[in-house]
């Protein structure tokens, strides 16, 4: 497979044009590369919060902003609240969480057969990963740390690493975690594990010591576990993200598209992102207006546009015009109360919509001690639905009881007890950078248990 250096490539780069083809050279190696019809194309980034910088060749810190395209080679490196995602040229994405620094090793592309390559280095920090699909067996995604290497071949996972300890976390499909000796930087392939969908592995310096001198005990220290809240806090606000991504897919596939044709769609909508983010930078927009601004958009402007692609790829030869069926259900979301003065709805691609408690509304007699076990729903606008009970904060109105992790106690104070039934009410909240929602109100009258006295006034 040809693939495409995407940007330049540390250590050189000969542009030959009579040819038409890079020649790529490693300073460290004597090897020289070719890359046949190669063609400008480059990684870009969008910077969702200040600020996010690149280390130079001075080794001087440089400010990167919305649009500003990086190369294979560049150190990307985030302060205490900024946070960027690096966009590839077929739709996938690198995020850059707060307090990073990430080194771009390499990226290729290939647009004549859609093959990818992507290697990151975290030096410190976390990233997510969403790889929308490798085309070609010769694809590879992976993200390394010191003593840690996750590879993927088309999902979403997330990596973080502070003082000698890698995290990793599986997304959607799994992943392979392998250790690496921080030492000699060897991959240890005995130790390699498999992550699936929110479980997690943890691996320390102190771990690689003891595989490397007690190879029987492999796993023991690999132990993979369900995450932590503080990971799966993380994990639900990268997967809020990544359904943006995923519905527009969805939305492809309903369409009747196949596989090859929805990854050129992919690579136009990238293309159009990154035009309105330049478009944006010459009305003068700041970094953080550039974001609320592109993560307005909603189904129907995807649908718009996605027609107007249909009808150029009809027009190039690349489909005929029976291949995409257009479809016309917009999902369970149609009744959601978010109108224009058009009296239209909006529905935003991939993003929450609704706040949902189930469990106890049924309920129509809640007495003293009870425990109900209740939940918390995030609806999204593709109309599926994520679990989110651990990370909402609850709104509790008269002593009624309390809520936690997922169980409603009920609890009539003894000082209370005179007074009888005890009226009140519950409202979720989920919170995530601009994401707000709140549940409805849920009125509970909470009664003495049956045989209880309750003094008489």
């Amino acid at each position: 497979m040809s693939l495409q250096k995407i940007g330049l490539i540390v250590g050189g780069l000969v542009l030959v044009l009579g040819g038409g083809y890079y020649v790529v050279k490693n300073l460290s190696s004597v090897k020289k590369q070719f890359i046949p019809e190669a063609q400008a194309a480059s990684l870009w980034i969008e910077v969702i919060s200040s600020s996010i910088s690149f280390i130079d060749k001075n080794g001087l810190s440089q400010p990167l902003h919305s649009g500003d395209e990086v190369s294979p080679g560049t150190t990307i490196v985030s302060n205490a609240t900024g946070r960027a995602v690096i966009h590839l040229p077929d739709g996938s994405v690198l995020r850059v969480d707060e307090n990073s620094k990430l080194i771009l090793d390499n990226a290729e592309f290939s647009s004549t057969d859609d093959g990818l390559i992507v290697e990151a280095t975290l030096v410190f920090g976390r990233v997510w990963s969403k790889v929308v699909g490798l085309a070609t067996p010769e694809s590879r995604w992976e993200v390394k740390t010191s003593n840690a290497v996750a590879t993927v071949r088309g999902t979403s996972f997330g990596v973080g690493y502070k003082d000698g300890k890698s995290r990793i976390v599986g997304g959607e499909n799994k992943i392979k975690v392998n250790p690496i000796d921080p030492k000699t930087q060897k991959v240890i392939d005995k130790a390699e594990r498999e992550i699936d969908s929110g479980k997690f592995i943890e691996i320390k310096d102190e771990d690689i010591d003891t595989i490397l001198s007690k190879p029987e005990s492999l796993s023991q220290p690999l132990a993979i576990a369900k995450a932590p809240k503080d990971v799966l806090d993380w994990n639900l606000r990268n997967e809020i993200a990544d359904r943006v991504i995923n519905q527009k897919i969805e939305i492809l596939k309903q369409g009747k598209l196949n596989d090859r044709v929805i990854r050129n769609i992919l690579r136009k909508e990238t293309e159009t992102l990154k035009e309105k983010v330049k478009s944006l930078k010459l009305q003068e927009a700041t970094d953080e207006e550039i974001d609320k601004e592109i993560r307005k958009e909603g189904i129907k402007e995807f649908k718009d546009r996605l027609r107007i692609n249909i009808e150029k790829l009809i027009s190039e030869g690349v489909i005929d015009n029976t291949t995409y069926t257009e479809t016309t259900n917009e999902t369970s979301t149609e009744n959601i109360d978010n109108k224009v003065s058009s009296g239209e709805t909006i529905i935003p691609i991939g993003q929450p919509v609704k706040l949902e408690v189930t469990g106890i509304t049924a309920i129509k007699e809640i007495k003293d001690t009870d425990k109900i076990s209740i939940k918390v729903l995030l609806l999204f606008s593709s109309g599926d639905k994520k679990d989110v009970t651990e990370t909402a904060v609850w709104k509790i109105t008269g002593n009624i009881g309390t809520v936690e992790r997922g169980i409603f106690m009920a609890k009539i104070r003894e000082e209370d007890s005179e007074i009888g039934e005890i009226k009140g009410s519950l409202q979720a909240t989920f919170q995530d950078g601009d994401i707000s929602l709140t549940s409805d109100v849920i009125n509970i009258i909470v009664f003495p248990q049956v045989g209880e006295t309750i003094p008489q006034g």
